[in-house]
């Protein structure tokens, strides 16, 4: 997907918060995790309550790289700094209903660490080689997601538009008694 269309769905995402479509919630917490080619990225996000109709979310992720020497060229490795990649947004709850809500996810996305892609494709041997495209330079793009609450316990799923790439998480919904 093009960086124009992504613009795009983030505007109408921030054209539904403004609109008070969205209200905000409880603060929420996730264990994160997503995997590509050869890395396995962990991480943590939350949201936390800015405004009635806008919450704010922040998460963070390393990386655990897993290389196939045989189909790799260029790698990168940082080994003292495993830094993978970084993200600020805004968060809220399209419905509620008794104990289940859903809500959405958009905003912005820094990432440090590797981008394994497809250099060659020998056909003889019917394999890819890969290389590093990050070279560990930092690069941006934009993450968009839902997450669906029932009583305490809040999944997430979030697209990476940068990366092209899910991001899964299980996590934890706090109760506040001053949330309507």
């Amino acid at each position: 997907m093009s960086y124009m269309r992504s613009i795009r769905l983030i505007l109408i995402i921030l054209v539904l918060f403004i609109t008070n479509c969205v209200k905000a919630g409880e603060p929420l917490w996730w264990l994160t995790y997503s995997q590509s080619r050869y890395i396995f990225s962990p991480g943590i996000e939350a949201c936390y309550l800015f405004h009635p109709h806008i919450g704010v979310n922040a998460g963070i992720s390393a990386y655990i790289q897993n290389p196939d020497h045989s189909k790799v060229s260029n790698i990168t490795h940082n080994p003292s700094f495993n830094f993978y990649n970084a993200n600020i947004g805004l968060s809220g709850y399209l419905f509620r209903f008794e104990n289940q809500s859903v809500g959405l996810i958009a905003g912005f996305k820094l990432y440090y660490g590797p981008d394994f892609r497809k250099l060659h494709y020998y056909e003889e041997g019917g394999y890819y080689i890969y290389f590093d495209a990050s070279s560990l330079k930092v690069d941006y793009g934009f993450d968009m997601g839902i997450f669906y609450s029932y009583k305490k316990i809040v999944l997430l799923a979030k697209w990476d538009f940068a990366r092209n790439r899910v991001r899964l998480g299980i996590g934890y919904r706090f109760k506040l008694k001053n949330i309507p």
